[in-house]
């Protein structure tokens, strides 16, 4: 396994990149996808935001094969239990019976089963979850991403300590874990950390969570992790200052390097994957004040790769490799 790692002066035309900032690239949903983001009567916010909190019940809109997969075709929450019990705590028609048409299974917390001396932590009253889930069961969340970065995953859940994963436009990006098994489906724990994930562009991005076996699911919170910034082009916002950055393709699993560094110092390069989990770190030795180009063979790491961060003298900067998502 081999990196070439050959340094080169670039001209002038990169230090006017050093100057200028840029905002960070726009993300683009699949062409094919026909969902949009849920929005009704009561909730008319549209696609929610990255930073904050998705409720799981606001998938999007588009029906089964598009929005969501369900194992079954029985809405056995709002549509069946929720008529069983005659909508338990005085709740209202758009609660009790929240999205019935739909196989997902939304429902919503009630006195009688979710508030308990068991809970590890309390949910909001009448809140909606996602339940009687199922291996192989998929929703999609058109979100709108405010500022790029990783991300902390944080969820509201009750029952098994199992794994789901997510991915962003059509891409896998991320593998998450409940903690701990809460006994029952209605013991809800809010759990801190369940995964990391990566968003590198700004605006719409379709964010799809695969559902295990036996959850109850209310939300999940994006939070952004601490000194990590994922941004493109030169000099974009959100960079430590003195640090100019970009990366390009070339072909053949190589990519150039273009970079301005504010003072000398020991440089190194990092190889992240889509979760932000480092897969190679490439020193560079020490390197000058001024301007750099270098060319970057990513060899066996190209298919693990997703992001390449530059660091050097206190500097750090991330970018998303061509190609890579």
């Amino acid at each position: 396994m081999s990196h070439s790692v050959s340094m080169k002066r670039s001209g002038p035309a990169f230090a006017l990149m050093a100057c200028c900032a840029v905002l960070p690239a726009q993300a683009t949903l699949p062409a094919e996808y026909k969902g949009a983001p849920f929005a009704d009567s009561v909730y008319k916010d549209g696609a929610q935001s990255i930073p904050g909190r998705l409720e799981a019940a606001y998938y999007d809109l588009g029906g089964e094969g598009v929005a969501y997969h369900d194992a079954d075709v029985k809405n056995q929450g709002s549509g069946t239990l929720n008529y069983q019990q005659n909508c338990p705590d005085n709740a209202s028609v758009y609660i009790c019976h929240f999205r019935e048409k739909d196989a997902t299974d939304p429902s919503y917390t009630k006195t009688c089963c979710d508030f308990t001396n068991a809970n590890l932590d309390v949910p909001k009253p009448k809140a909606f979850y996602i339940g009687w889930e199922a291996k192989g069961e998929w929703l999609n969340y058109t979100v709108r991403v405010k500022t790029p970065g990783a991300y902390n995953i944080k969820a509201m859940y009750g029952n098994a300590a199992n794994a789901i994963s997510f991915s962003l436009n059509d891409k896998a990006a991320a593998q998450a874990k409940f903690p701990i098994n809460t006994g029952s489906p209605h013991v809800w724990k809010y759990a801190d950390s369940i995964g990391t994930i990566v968003f590198p562009d700004t605006g719409l991005n379709l964010l799809t969570w695969y559902l295990a076996e036996g959850n109850n699911v209310s939300y999940f919170d994006f939070v952004p992790a601490k000194g990590t910034t994922v941004l493109h082009g030169p000099a974009a916002k959100g960079d430590k200052p003195g640090l100019a950055f970009q990366v390009r393709r070339i072909g053949g699993g190589k990519v150039g390097v273009d970079f301005a560094l504010a003072r000398a110092g020991e440089a190194r390069y990092t190889l992240l994957d889509m979760a932000g989990r480092a897969v190679a770190r490439i020193p560079l030795g020490w390197l000058g004040k001024g301007a750099h180009a270098d060319e970057l063979d990513l060899g066996d790491y190209g298919s693990r790769a997703a992001f390449l961060r530059l660091e050097s003298a206190g500097m750090e900067s991330t970018r998303s490799l061509p190609g890579a998502r």
